[in-house]
């Protein structure tokens, strides 16, 4: 029933998704020019030792002899690897910055974005009111900031852990059979991870805004805001949150993949902020509905939590 409704909210309420979308493209410009700036030298390098020439036959190969293909792809990696070893005491500097921008910098920006998708999706479920998505953007930077930094701390064990998943992968992954039957492992395995860090991060969000709220109104009598109270909440409803989210991280993932590959990319431009804002509002509608607090699915119907 949550995600049914969160599903209605979502589509009630499109406009974010072209607000996150705007967002989204600003982000992604600004950390593309940073990456690039970062590694203009580490290009010219791959550049001037042929490397590049190396994956124009590669990507001719593919249309003149597949079979070639698995023996080509190891020898560029091979060759890839070794230029990267081979000069990172020169480049080290650009190698880390490049990791932190394109990791932490980006998983920021998208955490304040979560943040005032929060506060603009807990005003219209809760009073209707259309709050200014720049506005609240702008208002809400020093708690945004907090929020962001508190979950990339937290999500940092779950993305080494993909790390380490994908490296085992490449180890294992000896021919293109093996490989080919091994995926669907590794995707099993992304998906459960994901799953058990969206599951623990689910309620914090929404415990942040709507405490903040209640102690802007005056209300003092409220549970504590911070981490480990909404830990606590969802631990004890754990099988079912963990349940929920497997299907969430299940839809948006097939979405991501069969929209990427079928549109060359394209669609990635819509799925990513739409996902964003899915998770946003289901993690509010869910919050909602364990508290047995009242939202509004539309402006003709209030949802009130048995």
């Amino acid at each position: 029933m949550n995600l049914k409704n969160a599903f209605k909210v979502y589509s009630n309420n499109f406009y974010l998704v072209w607000k996150q979308l705007l967002y989204t493209f600003l982000v992604t410009l600004f950390i593309v020019l940073l990456t690039f700036l970062l590694v203009l030298p580490i290009i010219n390098l791959l550049k001037t030792s042929g490397w590049f020439a190396n994956v124009q036959i590669f990507i001719e190969t593919m249309y003149t002899s597949p079979k070639d293909l698995n023996v080509l792809l190891k020898n560029l990696m091979a060759e890839f690897y070794f230029l990267i070893l081979q000069s990172f005491k020169l480049y080290w500097g650009n190698y880390l910055a490049m990791i932190f921008v394109v990791v932490f910098v980006s998983n920021f920006f998208l955490g304040v974005s979560q943040y005032t998708l929060g506060t603009v999706i807990n005003s219209k479920l809760t009073t209707l009111v259309n709050r200014n998505y720049t506005g609240q953007l702008l208002k809400t930077l020093k708690y945004s900031t907090r929020y962001s930094l508190m979950r990339i701390l937290i999500s940092l064990p779950f993305w080494l852990l993909i790390v380490g998943f994908v490296f085992i992968y490449g180890k294992l992954a000896k021919g293109f059979l093996l490989a080919t039957l091994l995926l669907p492992l590794l995707a099993i395995v992304f998906v459960l991870i994901m799953s058990i860090k969206q599951t623990i991060l689910m309620w914090y969000l929404p415990a942040l805004v709507t405490n903040r709220e209640k102690q802007k109104m005056g209300q003092t009598d409220i549970s504590k805001t911070g981490f480990r109270q909404s830990f606590k909440e969802i631990c004890s409803r754990f099988s079912k949150a963990f349940s929920s989210q497997i299907v969430l991280v299940l839809i948006e993932f097939a979405i991501l993949s069969f929209g990427g590959i079928f549109t060359l990319g394209v669609a990635l431009f819509i799925i990513v902020p739409s996902c964003t804002v899915l998770s946003t509002i289901y993690s509010f509608v869910s919050y909602y509905t364990e508290h047995k607090e009242k939202y509004y699915l539309n402006t003709a119907t209030i949802v009130t939590p048995i």
